[in-house]
This record gives structure tokens, C-alpha cells and sequence, in this order.
């Protein structure tokens, strides 16, 4: 039985060298010369597998590879001659394991050099050891011949395994095919697919049907420090927000794998909060279904017993849905970037080009006083500020990173660069909280960074900074520079962030430079938070300023 379950792990060339092998001991037992066969069987076997076996050994160059393995085909080959010049026809079968081999790895050049040394060790042992017998010269010419058609099989072997190499699909290549077969089956058979608002959404109504609430929400990405929240229940955005954005009790419900309720006051009034983790099948910690109603009705142990039990249901259809989501992601990060650098060294380039010569035409036109030198301006004006539109459709095609990297981290990214590409002194403060702003915000608040940079570099600044504070639903960002700004006060009339309740301030003094200060909703709220274990009726009192959640009017 162990022989046959090897058997799978060997190649089929390596078997059928194999199989002469077996031949020329079965060929020794019928003419009973086991005992003068034995030993050369042995010894050209040993060579043949040694030059199989280098093949294993790591780091091992290509080059290298190739020399001793053909050194070692020819010794075995030599052997195989040598033996049938003394031993005679017994062993004969030998001398067409190293042809064959030689044939399959070398093609002619290796079967040629196989046979001819096989021929050489054959004449010498015959003048050799082979005088007290004549020499049977048919069967030379015939094992020969017989070795040259095996050298020729064996070269033909490699041909058809590369060719058959080149049609296969790589491993890599199928076993992404049968996943990918197998997520859209699985998604095809659940209700919401991998669709993660849904599945979310789902859970909540789960815990409805159990638990009575007023307010409840499904938070994913515990493992990465920020929980972005994918469903709510009875809520426009995310309750429960603490000082400086900072979350304190969702902090104290991420950082365990219990369940927890939690005391809150706000706008409503006292507050029973409970908070279930969702974990993962190999026990991370992914996310959080919390929820929340009066401190007049508490939540009772088996309440918090059919809330974990929907967070167990929900788990594994949420993790499949937030991983999914990230490899929806990752497989248009590629497409993306190729677009962003398309447009970068194409159309970016060639509008940078015609900037230039409008220029020259300009300062030509200018000094010969020529009436087409105003037009020529407001044309050089409206290509900048066509190419400023492009960088910034770059900008939005490079924050498809958003689900690996948050905006902080964007913007630190972003401005390092900018620093390195223009030479200008830089600094950077970000403070982020538990909470990610949404999606749009978070594009909007970047491509005002970038507005406000690429008017820097417009205005010859030699430094600029960047502060960036986040308390989600809440953010404010800071931007300034000592250049001769281009800026006006109605430049961000019509910015998106505007749309959405955001106030841009445009901050200049007498000398150059300016600062651009954009605030979403009320940075700085205060709140009150207590925490007690499911299995305490009476929580304890931790009291400080309540929030003021009505200031906040971004939308989460």
C-alpha cells in the first residue's frame, strides 16, 4: 500500500526508467546471473536517480543544474556500457535507462553523447575483461540501435511535454477559475449575495424580531482599528460618539470578544447600549452589532443571549461579504491606476505642452503689442485650468485605495510626494478617529487638499502644511501655504463638501500666502459613557459633559 500511494508522486518517465530497471532484473533471474547483474543494476540505477533528484535542491542555478546532471547521465551511461561489455547480454537492458533520460532532458545533443560513451565503455570492457569469450559484435549493433530509438522517444517526450506545458493553464490560473466559479454559485444561492449594507441590514431585522430597540447598527473593520458602519436601524448616522471622535465605548466593545452593555447619555436622554462582537471562523475580531434603548428597560440575559446568536448567524455571511468587497476592490485598483497614468503621461502631458506654447505666443504677442496677446492669456488660463480638472480626475482614480488606507493616510502620502517632487517644505498632523468618514466625504475632503496644493505649487510657495482632524461624522481640514495665491474667496462657491453642509474659509493676510480651513459638522463633541459586564443590573456611573449630536449635520 505504500509503494502504490508513492507511485502518484513519481513522474512517468522516472517509472518507465523504473521499468528497464525491472526488466534487466527479471532478464538476470531468468538466466540466472542475479548475483553478476545485481551490483550494475544498482550502480547505474543510483546515477540515473541522483541526476533526477539535483533537480530538488533549492537555489541550485539552472545552469548548474543542466552540467552535473548530464556529468551524472553520462557515468550512468558508461556504467550501463561497462556491464554489458563484461557481463555480457544480461545486462544489456540496462544501457537504455541513461539513453532515455539523456533523450528526455538534453535532446540529441544528450542521447548522442549518452549512446556514444555507452559504445565507448562497451568496447572497452569488452577488449578489457571479455577475452575469455568472444564477443557477440549482433548484439553491440542491436542494444545500440535499441539505445539510439530510446534516446530519440525520450527527445520526442520532451517535445509533447512542452508542448502540452504551453496549452495547460498554470495551477495559479485554475484554482482562481474554480474559486471564482464557486463565489459566484455561493452567491447566486444566498438571498443578498455578497452584497455587505445587505447582509447588515439583514442582521439588524434579525435582531428586531428578538430585541427590542431603538437604535441599532452593524460595524465592520475591528481588525484594522477603524469600524466603518455598513447598516443602521432607527438612525441617520452613528450615535455614541465620544470625546475628540475618539468612540469611547465602542473602543471598550472592540477590545473584547464579550458581549457588553454599556451605559450612554445624550440628546434622548440615559441609555442602555448593547454591544455584540462578530467574529470571524478562526475567532478574529471583525466587526460589531450594537444597539441601544431607554436605561428604564434594560436589557434582560436572555436578550443578550438571542443577540449573540444572531451575531454567530450573521458572522460568516458578513466576513464572506466585507472580503469579497475588498477583492471587488483590489481587482479595479489595476484598472484604475493604468487609467490615472494613461491620463497622466497622455492627455496631462499634452495639455501641459499646449500650456507652454501659448505662453511663448503670448510673450510674443505682448511685445510686438499685438491685440491677440489678451486673448492668448484667458486661452493659457482655461487650459490650466482644464489641466487642474485632469489632475484632479487623477486624484479621484488613485483614492480607489480607500479600503486599505484612510484619508489620513492618503494625505500624508499625497503630501510627501508633492514635497518630493517639488522641493517645497511640507509638514503634515493628522488625528483620526475610531470612526471612518463615508466614502464621498472622504473623496471631497481629499480633492480639496489637492485643490489647495496644486495652488501652491501654482503660486511659487516654498512650504505648505496640512492638518487634518477627524470625529466622524464630524472632520476639519487645515491647508495652507506662503505662496501668492490665486485663490479668492468664491473659489470653493460650488464645492461638493458645500452641498453637504461644510463650511471653506479662505484665510489671506497682507503679504502672500493663505489658508484654506474647511470644517464638517461640530469638531470637539463631549459625551457621557459607563460600562458594565451583561451579568451586572447595576452599571457604574462614569460622568462627564454630554455630546451635542444635533451641532452634526453630515451625512454617515
Amino acid at each position: 500500500m505504500r509503494f502504490a500511494a508513492l507511485l502518484p508522486a513519481i513522474s512517468a518517465p522516472t517509472r518507465i526508467r523504473l521499468g528497464f530497471a525491472v526488466i534487466t532484473l527479471l532478464y538476470a533471474v531468468l538466466t540466472n546471473t542475479v548475483v553478476a547483474t545485481l551490483p550494475w543494476l544498482l550502480l547505474v540505477l543510483t546515477l540515473d536517480l541522483t541526476a533526477t533528484a539535483l533537480g530538488a535542491i533549492p537555489g541550485l542555478p539552472h545552469r548548474q543544474l543542466r552540467s552535473m546532471s548530464l556529468i551524472f547521465i553520462t557515468l550512468s551511461a558508461a556504467a550501463a556500457g561497462a556491464a554489458f561489455g563484461i557481463r555480457g547480454v544480461a545486462t544489456a537492458p540496462l544501457v537504455l535507462i541513461p539513453a532515455y533520460h539523456s533523450g528526455l532532458r538534453f535532446q540529441r545533443r544528450g542521447y548522442v553523447v549518452a549512446c556514444g560513451t555507452a559504445l565507448l565503455a562497451t568496447l572497452g570492457g569488452i577488449v578489457l575483461f571479455a577475452t575469455a569469450r568472444t564477443p557477440d559484435w549482433g548484439a553491440v549493433l542491436a542494444w545500440s540501435a535499441a539505445a539510439v530509438t530510446l534516446g530519440v522517444l525520450g527527445s520526442w517526450s520532451h517535445r509533447l511535454s512542452v508542448a502540452d506545458a504551453a496549452l495547460e493553464p498554470t495551477p495559479d490560473a485554475a484554482e482562481a477559475v474554480a474559486l471564482i466559479q464557486r463565489l459566484r454559485t455561493l452567491s447566486e444561492s444566498m438571498d443578498t449575495g455578497f452584497d455587505a449594507p445587505a447582509r447588515g441590514s439583514s442582521a439588524l431585522v434579525a435582531l428586531h424580531r428578538h430585541v427590542e430597540t431603538d437604535r441599532s447598527v452593524v460595524f465592520v473593520g475591528a481588525e484594522t482599528g477603524q469600524l466603518s458602519p455598513v447598516a443602521m436601524r432607527g438612525a441617520t448616522r452613528v450615535p455614541w460618539l465620544g470625546e475628540g471622535g475618539r468612540a469611547p465605548l465602542l473602543d471598550t466593545a472592540t477590545s473584547t470578544s464579550d458581549s457588553l452593555v454599556q451605559s450612554w447619555s445624550d440628546s434622548l436622554g440615559d441609555r442602555h447600549v448593547l454591544s455584540v462582537p462578530l467574529l470571524s471562523q478562526s475567532g478574529e475580531h471583525i466587526g460589531l452589532i450594537v444597539a441601544d434603548r431607554s436605561a428604564a428597560q434594560p436589557f434582560e440575559r436572555s436578550e443578550i443571549l438571542a443577540a449573540q446568536q444572531v451575531a454567530a448567524q450573521s458572522a460568516p455571511a458578513l466576513d464572506a461579504a466585507v472580503l469579497f468587497g475588498e477583492l471587488r476592490s483590489r481587482a479595479s485598483l489595476e484598472e484604475r491606476q493604468r487609467l490615472a497614468r494613461d491620463i497622466h503621461d497622455g492627455i496631462a502631458q499634452t495639455i501641459a505642452a499646449l500650456g507652454f506654447e501659448i505662453d511663448v505666443l503670448r510673450m510674443q504677442a505682448a511685445a510686438d503689442n499685438n491685440e491677440l496677446a489678451p486673448a492668448l492669456a484667458r486661452l493659457g488660463d482655461s487650459l490650466r485650468s482644464t489641466l487642474l480638472d485632469v489632475r484632479l480626475h487623477i486624484s479621484d482614480l488613485n483614492m480607489s485605495q480607500r479600503p486599505q488606507n484612510s484619508l489620513g493616510t492618503l494625505l500624508t502620502s499625497a503630501l510627501q510626494s508633492f514635497g518630493s517632487v517639488t522641493g517645497m517644505e511640507t509638514t503634515v498632523s493628522v488625528s483620526e478617529g475610531l470612526l471612518r468618514l463615508p466614502s464621498h466625504v472622504e473623496l471631497s475632503v481629499y480633492r480639496l487638499g489637492m485643490d489647495v496644493l496644486a495652488d501652491a505649487q501654482a503660486s511659487g510657495a516654498s512650504s505648505a502644511s496640512v492638518a487634518l482632524r477627524v470625529e466622524s461624522p464630524a472632520v476639519r481640514l487645515t491647508v495652507a501655504h506662503d505662496g501668492a495665491t490665486r485663490l479668492s474667496a468664491s473659489s470653493f462657491d460650488t464645492h461638493p463638501l458645500r452641498a453637504i453642509g461644510a463650511t471653506i474659509d479662505i484665510r489671506t493676510g497682507d503679504r502672500d500666502g493663505v489658508e484654506v480651513v474647511m470644517q464638517l459638522g461640530s469638531v470637539g463633541s463631549r459625551s457621557t459613557v459607563t460600562v458594565t459586564e451583561p451579568e451586572s443590573a447595576t452599571p457604574a456611573t462614569d460622568t462627564r459633559a454630554a455630546p451635542d449630536l444635533t451641532s452634526t449635520e453630515a451625512p454617515q
